[in-house]
């Protein structure tokens, strides 16, 4: 990874220590939500196309978040990645919608 890649990740992973982000590479690439909260340690939720949830920590996500070892805490398949989101807007609140809602205009 070069300087800038890193300036980059480090640009866009400053606010998620204080709110969830979403990480846009993974949507673009593969259609996954992958929510996070915090920098190179935190918490994530991660839906599938296929309707499996997993929510837990992370640690070591430098210089990327693909680095990071993902530790599931909370694993459940749903019939649909749609169910699943619900779930985690019923455990979340309306404060996790309106904050996905804002990050995915900005």
């Amino acid at each position: 990874m070069t300087r800038a890649d890193f300036k980059a990740w480090t640009d866009v992973t400053s606010g998620s220590r204080l709110s969830w982000r979403i990480d846009t590479s993974r949507w673009n690439r593969n259609r996954e939500l992958l929510f996070y909260l915090g920098d190179e340690d935190g918490k994530f939720i991660w839906l599938y196309h296929d309707g499996m949830l997993h929510a837990g920590i992370y640690e070591g996500a430098t210089p990327s978040l693909m680095e990071a070892t993902f530790q599931p805490k909370f694993t459940k398949r749903f019939v649909t990645r749609e169910d699943a989101y619900k779930r985690v807007v019923e455990c979340g609140g309306i404060q996790f919608v309106c904050q996905q809602l804002v990050d995915s205009v900005a």
